[in-house]
């Protein structure tokens, strides 16, 4: 069974920063991208004390405004925790501690993670008007993070895999990727005998797949080869962060 295409509700368009999933936002309403180089540094780290300008973070939450006033971050550590926000609890930015995923049937929540080579997960049940965003490094696909975030979103709306999307947006692509053969042990393939390439992305795609998920999409462009991203791998303590940002407009 595939996803049912549904026309977007009545909600404007928000003006967020960066690349944009349109066929997110032109099937279902969910308003989904990701920033780039000149959208500026989103290290959670380099944030100002409350109340000053912290730049694109202030930038990111006046644009999501009205329509998505709030917008949840996380403060992320290559895990594999989800959390689950029910209701909107307020404006403005707020930061969780040590979750490296969300989801939500809120409208008028922002859902953000950060990411500078790995893989910023997007996932809806449509059909029930859910939205999650995960963040997919090797050591959260090795731990399950895909499965993870598919569970408890059938947990929360008991929408079946069947009835579910995924889209992997810009990482770094199996070309430009070389680890060594303790990676390629936790993700429970094939051990080289030295460091080699590896495409997280198809992993991932291949671990919803097998747990059910029909519709996988992906970006084509790579964080490190292209310079209009921030990439770990290519600028190493230098480099910034973007964000990843799902969420569904209030009507």
């Amino acid at each position: 069974m595939g996803v049912r295409p549904r026309s977007r509700p009545g909600a404007r368009r928000p003006d967020l920063p960066g690349l944009t999933v349109d066929h997110w936002w032109d099937r279902w309403g969910i308003a989904a991208g990701q920033t780039t180089v000149a959208d500026g540094d989103y290290s959670l780290d380099r944030l100002a004390s409350d109340g000053d300008d912290n730049g694109p973070w202030t930038d990111l939450v006046r644009r999501a405004a009205p329509g998505l006033p709030e917008v949840v971050a996380g403060r992320q550590v290559h895990g594999t925790r989800i959390a689950v926000h029910q209701r909107q609890t307020g404006d403005g930015l707020r930061i969780v501690e040590g979750i490296d995923g969300h989801l939500t049937v809120r409208p008028g929540v922002l859902l953000v993670v950060t990411v500078a080579d790995c893989l910023p997960l997007f996932l809806t049940a449509p059909d029930a008007n859910a939205v999650a965003l995960l963040h997919g490094g090797w050591r959260g696909v090795a731990g399950g993070m895909v499965e993870s975030g598919i569970e408890a979103l059938e947990t929360l709306t008991g929408v079946r895999p069947a009835g579910m999307v995924l889209h992997i947006g810009v990482g770094i692509c199996g070309r430009c990727y070389e680890v060594g053969p303790e990676v390629f042990d936790a993700l429970g393939l094939e051990v080289p005998p030295r460091a080699a390439p590896i495409d997280l992305g198809r992993l991932a795609a291949d671990r919803a797949r097998r747990a059910g998920v029909p519709t996988v999409t992906q970006s084509p462009s790579c964080t490190r080869h292209d310079l209009r991203f921030h990439s770990w791998r290519r600028d190493g303590v230098t480099s910034g962060r973007m964000v990843a940002y799902a969420g569904r407009p209030l009507p």
